[in-house]
């Protein structure tokens, strides 16, 4: 008996799997602002590699000399000079997720365009929750594969020991101790680009939420490179309670009518985007949750793998013909995320936390 085999090409699967997956990315990235923001500034097709174990930082860490008064001219000048770089090293993270179809299915399928759209479907939906997984584990951390596939983590205040640690701190401006990239902010804290801003709003939003705003947005307009790409993202409650706070000074044009609750939630002029995936619950985060992150995406970011092999930014490897899974008579196609979180200066970036209550 001759071998069972799909009734239509894979080009053809794979070219009706890329168009459901970009709908599925276009349709989601509205519920996933850290993703949405990040093609926002950098394209859809993102920012990326295409290979590498080790992807470098060179970031400066000191000043090379000192300056040298000379009203005279005979002075000595000090000539004590120091190297001003160090590397931040980072490594590729790399997580999978299978769809499968078996030969059963595609004879129930009974035809070509059935199979592929249920192909299609399946292929959407694990593209869908790859994406989700890695939004939650940029912000929160902790998602299983992630961690095990090597993707680092925002939350730098749940996972703060070497080799895992988190990129973004609750610990005041100065203070902090994680290692990124093999550099430890404790060492370069002169570098005042090692430690990201902090501001404890103390569990009262209501009397500590503008200025808290108005101190930090100072802080880090003096060490911003470009405003245009930093984002801002709020806890549930952090963005209930802000926009009580900033409710009196919302401004409306003579195009808007005043209402009950207002035009969309801004700061500095940016909309601030809700999300349930900031940290609020873990080791750290019960006691000080993540109320509003100010990311500055110029300077932390994540970097996708993208070569002639595999797409690392969600791609889709579609499944082939007479394929099989171990001793299972399927065909298996996949979903891929593969990249890394880089971070280059941190300062530029502030945290808002405990201010779960009003």
């Amino acid at each position: 008996m001759g071998s069972r085999s799909v009734t239509f090409e894979t080009d053809e699967l794979a070219a009706l799997v890329m168009i459901t997956v970009a709908e599925t990315q276009d349709m989601l990235r509205r519920q996933l602002p850290l993703l949405d923001a990040y093609h926002r500034i950098y394209g859809k097709g993102g920012f990326t590699k295409n290979g590498g174990q080790k992807w470098k930082a060179d970031v400066e860490v000191s000043e090379h000399s000192s300056l040298t008064g000379i009203p005279t001219g005979y002075e000595s000048i000090d000539l004590t000079v120091v190297g001003i770089l160090q590397s931040m090293i980072f490594s590729p993270g790399f997580v999978t997720a299978p769809f499968l179809a078996s030969i059963v299915e595609r004879a129930v399928f009974n035809g070509s365009n059935e199979a592929k759209a249920a192909i299609a479907r399946r292929a959407k939906n694990v593209t869908a929750a790859v994406m989700r997984y890695w939004h939650t584990h940029s912000l929160t951390g902790g998602v299983a594969a992630f961690t095990t596939g090597g993707w680092a983590t925002l939350n730098g205040s749940d996972y703060a020991t070497v080799g895992s640690a988190g990129y973004i701190e609750e610990d005041a401006h100065g203070s902090q101790g994680n290692t990124v990239g093999g550099l430890s902010k404790s060492t370069y804290a002169t570098a005042s680009g090692m430690n990201n801003h902090s501001y404890d709003l103390g569990g009262a939003v209501g009397s500590n939420g503008r200025l808290g705003f108005i101190t930090v947005r100072n802080l880090q307009r003096e060490r911003l490179i470009d405003k245009s790409k930093v984002i801002y993202l709020a806890s549930q409650s952090g963005a209930t309670h802000f926009a009580r706070v900033m409710h009196p000074y919302r401004q409306y044009t003579g195009t808007q009518s005043a209402d009950i609750i207002g035009p969309d939630f801004k700061i500095d002029g940016q909309d601030c985007y809700p999300t349930s995936d900031m940290p609020t619950a873990g080791t750290v985060t019960t006691a000080a949750p993540w109320s509003v992150l100010s990311l500055d995406l110029g300077s932390i970011y994540p970097i996708f793998l993208k070569n002639d092999e595999i797409d690392g930014m969600f791609g889709v490897v579609p499944m082939q013909g007479n394929q099989h899974s171990g001793d299972r008579r399927v065909d298996v196609g996949y979903v891929d995320c593969a990249g890394q979180w880089m971070g280059e200066r941190f300062d530029s970036t502030a945290l808002f936390y405990d201010g779960e209550s009003f």
